[in-house]
């Protein structure tokens, strides 16, 4: 495996060719000029099934890609998914400026309802077609409606390259329809995969198994796939037979300019977002180690604060219930995403939570905690790539025991009680590797590496 630059790597035996031809590229078009001026820009079609201002971790990857791309003579026309202002599920809360303006936007009305009224409605050729290809069911009837709004709206956009994103597995097929009428190139980006999920019954080992045929049949046709970590690269390299470039998760340094170190009255852990189960983020060890801390005297339980913010508080009051630690652990309600850097920056420790084999989860919450430049504690840590980026880093410690981690925690306590905050030192300049803007200059290379083969 090896660098193409600014940790955008590519798995496969070709690599060291298409490194040549995209460094190549790469020089002639920057020369000494880093941006392109406004009157050559091309346009990028990119399809997402979400989109800030609606509050899903989906859109977050295409809207800091869209952000920045301007900066390196691309302009994305965004075809997604908008819920109904009336629908159970529409939050507008992930507000982010700099994004594309509504005459860049392509949005396709589809809410709930429309979901249910898709599954009801729906005839046995339908829900056959369905079976056999399960991207056009996830959800319902949406795959549809996007290519034809999609139909109406792209020619006049004069569209030079396709970025879809995945999941669900519908938008690379509308990528491929649509880059196959206007003859342009893709690009299949995929912020997670199928292959390491735990199935646990017959019918979702089922579903897996026609996705994972559907994802191989869809890329055929992609100039270039991309994905978010390097064990994600290795499966799907090893499952698609081809390479694969990755461009990881990252942070808006926007969000996150420098400013003056925060000290707390009370010794605070955070954790911001939430826990889906515990395959994907178990906090076992975590509550067994404040149970020992807080018995044995080690830390009063009145200069202690630990904060949930965003994960369910019935899920959480469960898996607290067999714990002392309860008393002082607080399920607060999401907040607004501007409203993060603060929270995060006002803590004195951030918890991580992951579990042990679940490899390849680089999620934006990792970058976001580098980018907050306060101690990240991974539980139980994946025993692979996190581990060894937050030892890359220097931005915390991943403890996968206990007394591992009451060992931490007393320490940067220590730190608190004599600064008034704990102790971070990251290095700055592998942090600042992690940045969106510095990512979406490697998108913006591989968009015209994949134009300039046409």
């Amino acid at each position: 495996m090896k660098k193409v630059e600014d940790h955008s790597l590519i798995v496969g035996n070709p690599a060291r060719l298409i490194k040549k031809n995209m460094i190549s590229t790469i020089a002639k078009n920057r020369k000494d000029k880093p941006y392109i001026s406004r009157n050559e820009k091309k346009k990028v079609l990119m399809i997402c099934s979400t989109f800030p201002p609606q509050s899903s971790v989906g859109g977050l990857r295409p809207a800091m890609f869209s952000k920045y791309l301007p900066q390196y003579g691309w302009t994305p026309i965004i075809l997604t998914r908008v819920l109904p202002q009336n629908d159970p599920l529409w939050d507008p809360t992930m507000k982010i400026d700099g994004l594309p303006s509504n005459t860049n936007r392509i949005n396709v009305v589809y809410g709930t309802s429309d979901e249910k009224s898709s599954v009801c409605n729906r005839s046995f050729k339908t829900l056959m077609k369905h079976f056999i290809f399960p991207d056009l069911a996830h959800p319902i009837g949406l795959v549809d409606k996007m290519l034809i709004k999609a139909k109406s709206e792209i020619y006049r956009n004069k569209i030079k390259a396709i970025w879809a994103t995945t999941p669900p597995l519908g938008c690379l097929t509308i990528g491929s329809k649509i880059a196959k009428q206007l003859g342009v190139p893709w690009i299949a980006d995929f912020r997670d995969i199928y292959d390491d999920d735990v199935a646990g019954d017959l019918r979702t080992i089922l579903l897996h198994l026609r996705m994972k045929y559907r994802r191989l049949q869809l890329v055929k046709s992609a100039s270039s796939v991309v994905t978010v970590s390097e064990h994600h690269a290795k499966e799907l390299q090893k499952n698609l037979n081809r390479d694969v470039v990755v461009i990881q998760n990252g942070f808006d340094p926007y969000m996150f300019p420098v400013q003056k170190l925060h000290t707390s009255r009370r010794f605070s852990i955070v954790y911001m977002g939430r826990i889906m189960s515990e395959w994907l983020q178990n906090p076992k060890f975590f509550f067994e180690a404040l149970d020992i801390l807080l018995m044995d005297g080690n830390i009063d339980k009145n200069e202690l604060e630990v904060s949930f913010y965003g994960t369910e508080s019935e899920l959480l009051k469960n898996m607290l219930r067999p714990y002392k630690c309860k008393s002082v652990v607080n399920c607060k309600q999401r907040i607004n995403y501007e409203e993060v850097p603060k929270v995060l920056r006002e803590s004195c420790i951030l918890l991580l939570l992951t579990n042990k084999n679940r490899f390849g989860i680089l999620t934006t919450k990792v970058f976001e905690y580098f980018a907050a430049k306060r101690p990240i504690l991974c539980v139980p840590g994946d025993g692979g790539e996190l581990d060894s980026l937050i030892k890359k880093t220097k931005a915390g410690v991943s403890c996968d025991t206990k007394e591992a981690i009451v060992k931490e925690i007393k320490k940067w306590h220590k730190e608190w009680k004599e600064t008034g905050t704990a102790i971070c030192d990251s290095k700055e300049q592998e942090i600042l590797k992690y940045s969106r803007k510095k990512q979406t200059g490697q998108l913006a290379e591989l968009l015209n590496m994949i134009c300039n083969k046409r």
